[in-house]
């Protein structure tokens, strides 16, 4: 784990797409620790071998609904007991069990706001490496040419705003990006995939929701705004999907 000091940072932003949600703000965040990298499968695999964690591994529960070729371009992605994915997150994962793992560490999933201060430092950047976007290069695993490939390979389409090949169709091995590196030195808060956090999101119109906020951007996402540390959404708890993946704080 790395451990981050206590601060009052800003967080948030003026920003129309992420700003109903997460307007900007000071806040005081205590100290805390975050994990270097992503849970991967081998982490995983010793909580279920405890018989705590469930071996989680397919998609749900949205794509039961979705087309089935999405489901065919997506759910191969998922890790657990894939070969050679050991050293990959743990994705293909719902809150609970991610919630299950970290406690059964001794642990917890960080709070909204620990992911966004661990992504974004105390200087309110927009990347982890700055307020540029991302360069002609591959500072992060975001869905480039290798991405589409992937969803080709499978019947499907998955268009891409990047045009570097970044060497994995989906998934990387944690800390496979130097550049993917925050002020405090965790690693892939930009890509590889979203991650689950402990916060609850309450939907105004339904207030038996019980939806938890997930931060960043995984593998498949082809959005002109993929990595940036702004990225931010909500599932149901017993949501799961080959883009999503989790990290634990303390």
């Amino acid at each position: 784990m790395v451990r981050v000091a206590a601060s009052q940072p800003w967080v948030g932003t003026t920003d129309d797409t992420y700003r109903a949600d997460n307007p900007r703000r000071r806040v005081a965040i205590d100290a805390y620790c975050i994990d270097r990298t992503e849970v991967t499968v081998r982490d995983y695999r010793r909580c279920v071998a405890a018989r705590r964690c469930a071996p989680q591994r397919t998609i749900a529960p949205y794509a039961e609904a979705a087309p089935e070729g999405l489901r065919r371009a997506l759910e191969p992605a998922c890790n657990y007991g894939r070969p050679g994915a050991d050293a990959h997150p743990m994705n293909c994962v719902d809150w609970r069990n991610a919630d299950v793992y970290c406690r059964w560490r001794g642990a917890r999933l960080p709070t909204e706001l620990e992911w966004e201060h661990a992504a974004r430092g105390d200087d309110e950047r927009r990347y982890v490496w700055g307020d540029a976007p991302p360069g002609p290069g591959a500072p992060a695993n975001l869905c480039g040419p290798e991405c589409s490939a992937w969803f080709a390979a499978r019947g499907m389409t998955q268009r891409s705003w990047r045009f570097t090949d970044d060497g994995f169709g989906a998934t990387a091995p944690v800390g496979s990006f130097a550049a993917d590196t925050s002020p405090f030195g965790v690693l892939d808060l930009a890509g590889n995939v979203a991650e689950w956090t402990a916060t609850l999101q309450r939907a105004p119109d339904d207030p038996r929701s019980r939806s938890r906020v997930f931060r960043g951007h995984g593998w498949s996402d082809p959005d002109a705004s993929s990595g940036h540390a702004l990225g931010r959404g909500h599932f149901e708890a017993v949501y799961r999907n080959s883009f999503l993946g989790f990290r634990c704080a303390r």
